[in-house]
């Protein structure tokens, strides 16, 4: 049996069978001569909620809320202070 290349999770022989319905839909415009209403359907967003307890939703908070923005405005006041000191 020969290997085949892998794209991803899929093979080239799944990844070919994937795009077909474009080629169809593509060659029956085409053959209709409506060239302009050839498109690609749009893909469904893959959405995968992340369910966190509570410890770790208080974490993700404070870094998001407190600790990040706070670093932020520290090296701000550390920068501006030392600014001034040179002068």
């Amino acid at each position: 049996m020969e290997a085949r290349k892998r794209i991803g999770y899929l093979t080239e022989d799944v990844s070919f069978y994937l795009y077909t319905d474009i080629l169809v839909e593509a060659y029956l415009l085409f053959v209709a001569e409506e060239e302009d209403l050839i498109a690609i359907c749009p893909k469904l967003p893959n959405i995968t909620p992340i369910m966190l307890s509570p410890s770790q939703a208080r974490w993700v908070f404070w870094l998001a809320v407190v600790i990040s923005p706070g670093s932020v405005i520290l090296a701000g006041v550390f920068i501006l202070a030392r600014r001034r000191w040179r002068r």
